[in-house]
């Protein structure tokens, strides 16, 4: 019975070690980048031919307070492509929260939709 009572105390604190992950803005891009390289989001090499870049989605300002970091993923400007100067086209945005959800930005409905639901291709809801 002792026994079986420190297996369900282990079990409870190993969930509140998961729950406790934290994800600031410093840590943010690096973290979508390995998810999205660990779950072959892309093809080979896309993730290599673009940047990832803090830009806020929400109405306060860069200075406040937010559980989560919006992130852009642009392609990296190309000179010989006859685009505006210093253009960098958009390619996704996503949202990572502290506690290492990530949300996909699905511009047909314009807002915010589950990372699984973009991995699977769905994000026209």
């Amino acid at each position: 019975m002792v026994f079986v009572l420190l297996l369900i105390l282990a079990a409870g604190v190993q969930a509140e070690e998961a729950e406790t992950l934290y994800i600031d803005h410093t840590m943010a891009i690096a973290y979508l980048s390995d998810c999205l390289r660990f779950d072959e989001a892309y093809e080979d090499g896309v993730l290599e031919a673009v940047c990832f870049m803090i830009e806020w989605t929400d109405e306060l300002p860069d200075s406040a307070v937010r559980d989560y970091t919006d992130i852009a993923i642009r392609e990296l400007f190309d000179p010989e492509v006859l685009t505006a100067d210093d253009t960098m086209p958009l390619l996704d945005r996503f949202r990572v929260y502290t506690d290492g959800r990530i949300l996909y930005f699905s511009q047909i409905p314009g807002f915010y939709i589950p990372y699984d639901d973009f991995l699977k291709g769905r994000t026209d809801l």
